[in-house]
């Protein structure tokens, strides 16, 4: 089921116009350092993003994958 989880979750990311956010889930969850996640200090380094830009962008991310589940559930 996670990697199901993993797909459906980068499949709604997909969709947003701002391709940042898919990147930081990948980088956070899917493609960490070794076993555990990666840190936000390490993402915005990458991305070129101060910390607070990185958490932001993530939080955008977890609002738009909770409401999309709680779309879902509504439906069933």
């Amino acid at each position: 089921h996670t990697l199901e989880n993993q797909d459906l979750i980068l499949k709604y990311l997909s969709k947003i116009s701002d391709d940042r956010i898919q990147k930081i889930f990948k980088m956070r969850y899917i493609d960490p350092d070794g076993n555990k996640v990666r840190s936000w200090k390490s993402i915005g380094s990458e991305l070129n993003l101060s910390i607070t830009g990185v958490i932001n962008l993530h939080d955008k991310g977890k609002r738009i994958i909770i409401d999309k589940i709680n779309k879902l559930e509504k439906d069933i």
